[in-house]
């Protein structure tokens, strides 16, 4: 399997460690943001294979880091489209393709 970077957008510790360790676990590089604001910092400053993004989150919400990180991409010509994968409990999956992922996870 492909070594992939992977940037983990969510607030809360405990799923952090866990996603990130199990992630690491199989090979993957794992970058944490605690808040959409920071994985749009962090997006912007690296290259990511995968984005795993919380919907509900402090500061900017997923959704709308979603919108921000794909305008971004509009401005590069030489970076291929980010995975962007939603992590939620409660979000509406189509909302979650609307605002531009490309796939959706249900946290337990």
């Amino acid at each position: 399997m492909k070594k992939l970077k992977i940037l983990l957008a969510e607030d809360d510790t405990m799923i952090q460690r866990l996603t990130s360790y199990y992630l690491q676990r199989i090979g993957h590089v794992v970058d944490i943001a605690g808040n959409g604001r920071e994985a749009l910092v962090k997006f912007r400053s690296q290259n990511y294979d995968v984005v795993l993004m919380d919907i509900q989150m402090p500061v900017m919400d997923g959704i709308e880091a979603v919108k921000e990180i794909r305008k971004f991409e509009t401005t590069l010509r030489d970076r291929v489209k980010t995975i962007i994968i939603a992590l939620t409990t409660t979000a509406n999956k189509q909302e979650c393709i609307d605002a531009g992922m490309d796939g959706y996870a249900q946290k337990p």
